[in-house]
């Protein structure tokens, strides 16, 4: 899949767009679509399945034999329909990661120089990517696609001055984004921040996305002993809550 975004990017005209206007490859109306299509190719191969299980296990119960003309048909038809499932779904990941790779040349636009003092001396130090409440926006409405009612938590949680980087790393655990999770903790993203309702990074990710909770629990793992290295670190009679 990255072999292919990478050539689609070098032959879609939308992705020359992105550097000059800052806009995406794809609106949020484009991906709902694919989205809706890779749904319909779902529901295609799901009826497809059942034609092929009437022939296979009901009509032999039913008139004693299998029909040779619904077998052909419903193989065929279900072949077809799964092609179908492949060639929609690849088209929706594509144009996704088409987003998202717009947005990190965005992002990276956004990253500050290397100070010139330091580099008089050698030290070129590359600064860490900043991320702000737009960039978290922009991959909101063009890359995470998560459902209308999860989505609307975001908001709230840019404006009551949550750090946006946090923020992020939240929305990408929950988006499944694996390479964006690694990002953004290399980054410094707090993997112990909570949403509204309680629930870090971890809890939000997908159970089947295993690499992205390995990673998410080893960096819990590590924050919370640093935390407490610093609470043991502090003199008496202090709250006990190191600054954030």
């Amino acid at each position: 899949m990255p072999l292919l975004v990478t050539a689609a990017a070098s032959v879609d005209p939308k992705m020359q767009k992105v550097t000059e206007a800052g806009e995406m490859p794809y609106q949020s109306h484009e991906l709902k679509i694919a989205s809706y299509d890779v749904d319909a190719a779902a529901a295609e191969c799901a009826a497809y399945s059942a034609l092929c299980l009437l022939d296979v296990v009901i009509l032999p119960r039913v008139i004693g034999h299998k029909s040779v003309f619904l077998a052909w048909i419903g193989a065929v038809a279900l072949v077809q329909a799964l092609l179908k499932l492949v060639v929609q779904w690849g088209a929706y990941r594509v144009k996704r990661a088409l987003n998202r790779m717009a947005l990190q040349q965005l992002e990276e636009q956004s990253r500050p120089r290397p100070s010139k003092v330091l580099q008089q001396y050698g030290m070129a130090v590359a600064p860490l990517r900043q991320y702000h409440a737009a960039h978290v926006l922009l991959y909101l409405e063009y890359v995470a696609m998560l459902p209308e009612q999860d989505a609307k938590g975001y908001h709230p949680m840019l404006e009551s001055g949550k750090a946006p980087k946090n923020v992020y790393l939240l929305l990408a655990a929950e988006s499944g984004d694996f390479e964006k999770v690694v990002e953004l903790l290399a980054a410094g993203a707090d993997p112990l921040v909570k949403n509204q309702q309680g629930k870090n990074a971890l809890q939000l990710a997908d159970r089947i996305a295993i690499r992205t909770r390995r990673v998410l629990a080893a960096a819990i793992r590590e924050a919370a002993a640093q935390q407490q290295l610093l609470i043991a670190d502090m003199p008496p009679g202090h709250s006990g809550q190191p600054l954030m």
